[in-house]
């Protein structure tokens, strides 16, 4: 019988694969995702419109550390981010889930920002496991879970659904605890994962730069807080109230405020990315910036060609001597370059190189 089951399992896996191959084609001809009834997203250039959510809430107090809870930290953070925009870039449209302790369904939070047309999404939380030793940032897109962590940490934050009135006819009979739930849930937004991708990694690499707490990377697990929203969109786990390093950092005015900071970093470096896709000179800044370079080319329209369309990791296209170059970063650190620099090599690019600026002139790899 158990034979049977597994059987079973590897055949419903197989067709949720088909099944999300034929939905990205749906979603890209349609440029929208699947199972949405909801507004197209802005379709002027620039971001204009951000809705930040603070996970849980109310009833729902999401993780407990030993002095604080979940639900306290993310609406003080998403609050910080919110000003911190709104103060120094009002022509940006702040928009909140929730700005203050109520409890906000989780097809709700979507539904608000597709009706307002958001466009981006960015939800915070944070986490907790039971090794209290794990401590650490983390940033999720939505996708098929890659590892069991990733998988449990979906399960936690979803299972806030079982507090809601009607939830089985909300979410289609969707089950919190059962893997083959949320491999299905995961096939119905593909259409942004790119972007979110992109976002995240600006998320993670500006936590690297400014937390105290260690980044644990950019993941990906079926929350279904993201499920239809039809914008690129992020959840941000800002640390383990589990760990008492992570909480007292979390607890602090602080650490929370240096939580905020990050991401209000990374937007901008994600929103000017999108903006200014191709840059006619390095950045002009007293720091060092350190970037891989991964190829050259020619041509009106270099973002189309192949190396560019195989790298998911943001980069940027450089204009120098006639050639456009392709340069992925910047990084936090040499470390974090070299790691990127040996994967491009083991897939194919092997002239790939780490490359250095400082006030826009190219300086030697022993400055960096």
């Amino acid at each position: 019988m158990q034979n049977y089951v597994f059987s079973f399992k590897i055949i419903f896996i197989v067709i949720a694969a088909l099944v999300l191959t034929a939905v990205e084609s749906a979603a890209k001809m349609t440029n929208f995702p699947f199972k949405t009834s909801f507004s197209t997203p802005n379709n002027g250039p620039g971001i204009r419109t951000l809705v930040i959510d603070a996970g849980h809430g109310g009833k729902d107090s999401g993780c407990l550390g030993k002095k604080t809870t979940e639900k306290e930290v993310a609406l003080e953070i998403a609050l910080l981010l919110g000003q911190l925009i709104t103060d120094r870039h009002p022509e940006i449209k702040i928009l909140y889930t929730r700005d203050k302790d109520v409890f906000i369904p989780l097809h709700e939070r979507a539904h608000f920002a597709n009706k307002n047309k958001a466009d981006l999404f960015i939800s915070i939380h944070c986490n907790a496991v039971d090794n209290t030793a794990v401590r650490g940032t983390e940033t999720f897109v939505l996708g098929l879970h890659r590892a069991k962590d990733n998988l449990e940490v979906a399960k936690r934050e979803n299972a806030s659904i079982l507090m809601e009135k009607d939830y089985q006819d909300n979410y289609e009979g969707y089950d919190p605890n059962s893997p083959e739930g949320h491999i299905m849930m995961s096939l119905f937004q593909n259409v942004f994962l790119d972007q979110s991708i992109h976002l995240a990694y600006h998320i993670e690499t500006a936590f690297q730069k400014r937390l105290t707490t260690p980044s644990r990377g950019v993941k990906q697990a079926g929350f279904l807080v993201l499920r239809n929203a039809a914008m690129p969109s992020v959840l941000v786990e800002a640390g383990f109230l589990s760990n008492p390093e992570d909480e007292m950092y979390l607890t602090s005015k602080e650490g929370r405020l240096a939580v905020a900071e990050s991401i209000y970093d990374s937007f901008f470096t994600y929103k000017n990315k999108v903006e200014t896709p191709i840059l006619s000179k390095p950045l002009l800044t007293d720091d060092a910036q350190i970037f891989v370079q991964i190829g050259l080319a020619r041509g009106p329209e270099p973002e189309k060609s192949p190396f560019h369309q195989s790298i998911k990791e943001p980069s940027r296209i450089f204009e120098e001597g006639g050639y456009f170059k392709h340069q992925v970063g910047p990084f936090a650190n040499k470390s974090l370059a070299m790691d990127f620099l040996q994967r491009v090599k083991g897939q194919g690019f092997s002239d790939a190189f780490i490359v250095g600026y400082k006030q826009g002139n190219k300086i030697k790899f022993s400055e960096l």
